[in-house]
């Protein structure tokens, strides 16, 4: 009722900044002065079931600081970081949502940021600040059409498909995911069990609906997990990565389930391809990341992967991941990867059905001639 209120007065939209912890009380405790800094209207802390001190940590410095504005939620349990963004993105019932780590540390000045380009430009796809994506992912027929405003300041992109299928490009952790809440319809779909990056999802529902501002700027403040490839830490695998089939399935729901509005068959063709490219070339990146640790590493990484997504059995995948791997691997890293192949034929003879195998017809050109 209190949104509803907001819009029939024409009132300012209102800002709650999240913060996801667990177990990081030395950690929040230094940085939660920059949090009650940004004048949020609500400044929510969730402690997704921390085991140390980080409750009166919180409390003792809203206390000292005669601070307001400030709650703290408590998990009875860790739910992982997953289930406590959902969470914390249904219990918010203001305009927007700036969802941040433990570990930023906002300049002042970053919730304004957010504030004036919402105030300027209403509630569009993506309101991105500065560069918001490398030009080569762009689809020139798109960008012309879909672009509404383009400076030195802010890029402004329509709701709809176009502006999905960039926010899933877009690190959606550069100075803080900022989302309304009233413009994701699908929240439903977030995958809690196999997902890390439930933030994903919601950038694309977001930026499809009308709800999305990504702000993304080096001068706003310090966040580690927006420049991670500047510690090597970018790509980096996870045991039984889920990472990849993240990629795929936020692939797959934004062409599958958003209708296509007024774009052009070709130019559908060519986001489609844009997309799924960079899906499926994430396994070869993630795979010489392992494989530098040796065949053993490699190999279990390839399992991992054929049995946390399908993306084995489409013929796209081995194409597009094959024309990667000639272009980009050394002989030693070909040898590499033809070798876990080959050790996986039985495994993936075994899976198939009368159809054809997808992974067994294309890797064999690959791997044999």
């Amino acid at each position: 009722m209190a949104l509803l209120d907001q819009r029939t007065n024409n009132l300012p939209p209102r800002f709650c900044v999240t913060v996801l912890t667990y177990n990081r009380a030395a950690t929040l405790s230094q940085n939660l002065p920059s949090y009650m800094a940004l004048n949020a209207d609500l400044l929510q802390i969730v402690d997704n079931g921390s085991t140390d001190h980080t409750f009166k940590v919180v409390t003792q410095a809203f206390e000292e600081n005669d601070f307001k504005a400030g709650i703290l939620t408590r998990n009875r349990i860790n739910l992982g970081y997953a289930r406590s963004l959902v969470k914390s993105f249904f219990l918010c019932e203001q305009s927007y949502q700036l969802i941040l780590s433990d570990e930023d540390v906002p300049n002042p000045t970053l919730l304004t940021m957010y504030r004036t380009a919402t105030e300027q430009f209403g509630k569009q796809g993506a309101i991105l600040r500065a560069t918001p994506y490398p030009k080569s992912w762009l689809v020139p027929e798109l960008d012309a059409q879909f672009v509404l405003h383009d400076d030195e300041n802010y890029t402004v992109i329509a709701p709809g498909l176009y502006a999905a299928y960039l926010a899933s490009f877009q690190s959606v952790y550069v100075g803080g995911l900022c989302i309304a809440p009233d413009a994701v319809k699908n929240a439903h779909w977030i995958t809690l069990e196999q997902g890390s990056y439930p933030q994903r999802f919601l950038a694309s529902d977001a930026a499809f609906s009308a709800g999305l501002v990504l702000v993304k700027s080096e001068r706003l403040g310090q966040f580690p997990g927006a420049f991670a490839s500047k510690k090597n830490e970018a790509m980096t695998p996870r045991n039984g990565d889920w990472g990849v089939a993240e990629y795929v399935s936020t692939a797959q729901f934004l062409l599958d389930f958003y209708p296509r509005n007024n774009i052009s068959t070709p130019a559908y063709h060519a986001m489609r391809e844009c997309l799924l490219r960079f899906a499926y070339t994430r396994v070869p990146i993630y795979f010489t990341k392992v494989a530098a640790h040796g065949y053993e590493p490699a190999l279990r990484f390839m399992e991992a992967v054929g049995r946390s997504s399908d993306v084995f059995s489409m013929p796209l995948f081995w194409s597009m991941a094959y024309a990667y791997i000639n272009k980009t691997f050394d002989p030693k890293m070909k040898a590499m990867f033809r070798a876990c192949c080959r050790a996986l034929e039985p495994e993936r003879y075994a899976a198939s059905d009368t159809s054809p195998n997808a992974y067994v017809h294309q890797h064999h050109g690959f791997g044999r001639l």
